[in-house]
This record gives structure tokens, C-alpha cells and sequence, in this order.
């Protein structure tokens, strides 16, 4: 049977629509009549809520629609009527629901940076009452990031198949965008999509279909400017402009390297297709280090089949250094995505046990998703005693050899274990803790990590969290047996509704 084709759907749009409130997930929220409603002039008629991205909150605006579900729409700004004085133009050509086609990276780069700030302790509080049933949620003033731009030191580009070019997703989309900078992403980066560009089409056409790039032992101390990442751009003319641009990024002078200080490092982890070897890799590996060695430290992996990773060139780490503290980062490792900013967040975590009236010295702290130790060393430097448990093995294996390389082996230990089974076996010894961190990843912590917790109730509980809802969640829970005290967003990830959060709760006894 031959199928009819589907008819084009006709765009749908709604005028003069007035943006109220922001939403978990960066747009905007307004209410509108629905334009397919039978009987559109009937007062008693339910207005619909629509997500609409591309808007600031006060503003007027024609919209849009682009997809219906059963309790809400979502839609476009296509049209600005009324603009809000924190409307700004976004220095990235690749930003905007206008622009096609489009990134969907970020979300507020048409919007000033402080209404950003504002967003987002408007949306953590929003969300402590809506999912953690807290009436007046305790929040103290947000910490704003050092740098709006170029503060990512680790992202993920998909290789189109076609043009063998690095690209990010389009708004809302599977489908790609090939892209010749990031505004959000270290400079480096930007430095890198071209060279990786053209190795890619030259030696492994076909043979790459995602490509991961960290850098590390970069300046924490440099604000980064919009000008320096377009300069960096193979679009930009201004050779003049691109030197000064990497003077005052990579701290040394082009090809020179006549600044004494430690030398910043860029990995690349290639995730490859179909059969290879290492040696199949040499040529694209070689015309790589040529085009970046002037101006960094190359590391090049490829992961086949069960994510085994072989080495190309480099070391197999990256390094780090946070308020004196060295750490080693294995290449699939988590480590903060925002290397100036996790030393405020590493600041923050220490005000907060001091804020609860903890003495580290002595102390026995339980440090759960600890990673490669990344909180829990810098606790132990202050005398705690620490047992960090983290389920990645290879995460915990540095955690080890970053104790070692700082001296802090006789203050801590760190196990690879799942933290809700391996704080069951804790409880079955008995084990008391003065207090505990979690830095759970997005999905928040597991119901019997939670019940754990309770039953245990260590008597001071730091949460750091990257997803505002599931904190809000796990908060209702924790709630039969703590109180939440204070709640801070550290803004590691301006321009986006990303969001870090430290959260203080004690024991009610």
C-alpha cells in the first residue's frame, strides 16, 4: 500500500505575547490562548503555557510555535516588540534562535550578565519550593564566574560525516552544525577546530564520529575577552589582533615562549569508527602537533571498542592546581569544566564547614563521588581525616596518586565503590563521621544513599550539586532528618542555565 505523504504543517504563531518568568532550561514563560482553539474570543477559555526561547522576562514578543505536547507548548521569539533593557547583541555567530543554522549550546548570550546571575538564584529558589517543599529557602547572594567567555576546558564536538568537521547540535536538534569557534569554550579550543578540521579530512575522513578536547595549567587570573576568541577565529583577518590575542591567553609569546611559567596542555580523545591501529593515526597525529606545539602541550588518545584508550603522543593525564593543591586528571576523568571558577567552588566548600561550626583539624569527613579527590584533599590539608568513595576505579586510582604527590596519604583514603551500597556496609561497622560532602552527578543521589543518611545522620551535610531540581528532590527527603541552612549558586557556566550549588544542612538531632 502506498503511503500519502504528510502534508507541510503550516507554521504556527502567537502575537503580542508578554514573557513573565524563566523556566529551569533557559527560556522564558508566558501564557497565551492556544491558536488552534475552537472558540479563540471565549473568555472562560484556558490559556496554555508556552516555553519560549530566545526572550528576556518583561519583554513583547511575536512567537513561533514549534512543538505541542499535552500540558504546554514551546516556541521561538521571531519578533521583538517591547525589548528589555538587559537585552544585549551575543558576539557569537552561531547563538540566537534567528540565526540559521544554530547552536544550541547556550541560551543567554542576548542577555546581560547580571539579569543572568538573577536567573539563576531566581530558579534555584524556585525550585526548592516547588520540588523541596521549602516555604523560604535560605539562599545567600550567588558568586558570580571570573570570566563570562572561554572559561570550558573540555568539550565534545561531533564530526560531521560529510565534511569531516568538527560540530556542535543545533537548537533542540540531533542535527549538526559545523562551527569555527566557541565563546564559552577556552580559546585554546577555538585555536584547535581549524588545525583538527583539516587533519581530519586529510588523514581519517570517515573514521572519527566524536572528538573530545581538555586543556589544563591554564591562567585562572586572565579574564577572557569576546574580541580574543573571535581573533582566534579562522574567519578573523587581524594578524595583529590574533598575536595579542594569544600574549595574553597563553602567557607566553607566539612561538617564542619567552614568559616562565608552566606550559598549558591540550588533549584530544578521538573516538574512532571501524578497524585501525596506532600506527594507521601517525600522520594525523603529526600535522596536529605541528599546527598547536607552538603554543601548547599536545596529547592525543583514541578509544575503540569497550572505551579502551590508546595513546598517540603525550602524557596519559591532564594536571591541575587548585589553592595549592596538584591534582593528575585521567582522560575520561571528571574534573570541574571551569578550572578559575573551581577554585571559588573549592573556596565555598570550605566557608560552608566553617559556616557550620566544623573544625576540619581531626575531623573524620566522609567524602562521597569524590572523584580524583578534588574536595576531599583540600579538606584533608586542614588536618581532616577523609574516605572518599567514588565508583570510577580509574578516577580512584589518581585520587590515590594525588594524595601521594601532595602528602596527604596519611590523611586519607579513597575506595571504588558504588556510594549508596558501600555507605550500607559503613553503617553495618558502625562507622560515625563528623561530617559528609556528596557531589552527586546530574541524577542527583540515590534514594538508598539518601535513607543512608538518615539513619546514619552525620551531623553536618555539604551538597554540591550541578542540577538545581534533583537537589531540590533529594533536599524533600533529607528534610525527615536535616535542616537545610544556606544555598549558594557558584556560576561556573555563564551564557548557559547550568548551574553549581553548595547547600549546608545539619542534623535536627
Amino acid at each position: 500500500m502506498t503511503r500519502k505523504p504528510k502534508e507541510a504543517r503550516e507554521p504556527e504563531f502567537a502575537t503580542g505575547v508578554h514573557l513573565q518568568d524563566i523556566a529551569y532550561g533557559g527560556e522564558t514563560v508566558a501564557r497565551i490562548k492556544d491558536p488552534t482553539d475552537s472558540v479563540p474570543e471565549n473568555p472562560t477559555s484556558n490559556e496554555t503555557v508556552v516555553f519560549v526561547a530566545g526572550g528576556i522576562p518583561g519583554e513583547l514578543v511575536d512567537i513561533q510555535l514549534y512543538r505541542r505536547k499535552k500540558s504546554f507548548l514551546r516556541g521561538n521569539v521571531v519578533r521583538l516588540l517591547e525589548a528589555s533593557p538587559d537585552r544585549r547583541d551575543a558576539p557569537c555567530p552561531w547563538f540566537g534562535v534567528d540565526n540559521w543554522p544554530n547552536c544550541g549550546g547556550c541560551q543567554w548570550q542576548h542577555t546581560n550578565y547580571s539579569r543572568q546571575l538573577e536567573f539563576k538564584n531566581r530558579i534555584l529558589l524556585d525550585q526548592f519550593i516547588r520540588f523541596g517543599g521549602l516555604a523560604n529557602p535560605p539562599l545567600l547572594e550567588p558568586r558570580a564566574a571570573i570570566s563570562e567567555w572561554g572559561y570550558r576546558n573540555n568539550v565534545e564536538f561531533q564530526v560531521d560525516e560529510n565534511s569531516n568537521r568538527p560540530c556542535f547540535h543545533r537548537q533542540n536538534s540531533i542535527r549538526l552544525v559545523p562551527v569555527e569557534s566557541c565563546h564559552i569554550a577556552h580559546p585554546l579550543i577555538t585555536l584547535a577546530i581549524e588545525p583538527l578540521a583539516q587533519a581530519l579530512a586529510t588523514h581519517l575522513p570517515n573514521k572519527v564520529h566524536q572528538v573530545t578536547i581538555r586543556v589544563s595549567n591554564v591562567s585562572k587570573e586572565i579574564p577572557v575577552l569576546t574580541e580574543d576568541i573571535s581573533a582566534l577565529s579562522p574567519r578573523a583577518e587581524d594578524k595583529a589582533a590574533r598575536l595579542h590575542a594569544l600574549e595574553r591567553i597563553v602567557g607566553q609569546e607566539p612561538l617564542a615562549g619567552a614568559l616562565e611559567q608552566p606550559r598549558p596542555t591540550m588533549m584530544f580523545i578521538l573516538r574512532m569508527l571501524g578497524q585501525w591501529t596506532v600506527q594507521d593515526l601517525a600522520p594525523f597525529t603529526q600535522q596536529l602537533q605541528a599546527a598547536l606545539d607552538p603554543y601548547t602541550a599536545i596529547t592525543i588518545l583514541a578509544e575503540g571498542k569497550k572505551r579502551r584508550l590508546e595513546l598517540l603522543c603525550g602524557v596519559p593525564y591532564l594536571e591541575e592546581n587548585l589553592e595549592g593543591i596538584s591534582y593528575r586528571v585521567p582522560p575520561l576523568g571528571f574534573f570541574q569544566s571551569n578550572s578559575p571558577m573551581a577554585e571559588v567552588l573549592v573556596r565555598e566548600v570550605l566557608d560552608t564547614f566553617a559556616a557550620s561550626g566544623l573544625k576540619l583539624k581531626g575531623a573524620r569527613l566522609l567524602d562521597l563521588f569524590c572523584g580524583v579527590g578534588t574536595f576531599g584533599l583540600q579538606m584533608a590539608r586542614y588536618g581532616a581525616k577523609v574516605l572518599g568513595i567514588e565508583e570510577y576505579e580509574g578516577a580512584i586510582e589518581f585520587a590515590r596518586e594525588n594524595a601521594r604527590l601532595n602528602g596527604l596519604e596519611s590523611q586519607t583514603e579513597f575506595i571504588a565503590a558504588k556510594a549508596e551500597e558501600y555507605i550500607l556496609e559503613l553503617g553495618a561497622k558502625n562507622e560515625k563521621f563528623d561530617a559528609v560532602m556528596v557531589d552527586p552527578p546530574r541524577r542527583g543521589c540515590d534514594p538508598l544513599l539518601l535513607q543512608s543518611l538518615l539513619k546514619t545522620r552525620p551531623p553536618v551535610l555539604v551538597y554540591v550539586s550541578c542540577d538545581p531540581s534533583t537537589l531540590a528532590r533529594d533536599a524533600k527527603i533529607l528534610a525527615e532528618g536535616y535542616r537545610l541552612v544556606q544555598s549558594r549558586v557558584v556560576d561556573m557556566f555563564p551564557q548557559t542555565y547550568h548551574m553549581e550549588s553548595v547547600s549546608l544542612f545539619q542534623s535536627l538531632g
